[in-house]
Formats: structure tokens, sequence, C-alpha cells
């Protein structure tokens, strides 16, 4: 997996571990947050909420370009 990754293999860390709790704690580690993490890795993000903040994005902007 790691030789698949090329260039970016130097910043390639893999965790072993299937709990949500050390699996969170060591995103956290490497700079991630709770809230942009899905609850598979123990955080609290849910892709509903970019779903409705994309709707909302595209209603602004064809408001917007509406306007104009």
């Amino acid at each position: 997996m790691a030789l698949s990754v090329g260039a970016a293999q130097r910043d390639f860390v893999l965790h072993m571990t299937s709990e949500r709790r050390v699996i969170l704690s060591k995103m956290i580690d490497h700079g991630f947050n709770e809230e942009s993490l899905p609850p598979i890795f123990g955080g609290q993000y849910k892709s509903i909420e970019f779903v409705e903040w994309q709707s909302c994005r595209k209603d602004f902007e064809r408001e917007r370009s509406d306007a104009t």
C-alpha cells in the first residue's frame, strides 16, 4: 500500500487498529480534528452535512448570478 503512494510516501502513516478512540487520537496527533473526520474514524463529520452545504451554496450562487 505504501509503495503505491509514490512521492507522498514519506508523508504516509499506516496505523493498524479498529478502535475508533485510538484512530481519532492518532489522527488528531497528525493535525486532523474531530469535526472533519467521519464517525468510522471516531469523528463527528457526516457527509450529509456537505450535501446540505453544497445545496445551500448552489442556491446562493444561483441567486447571486440572477441579481447581476
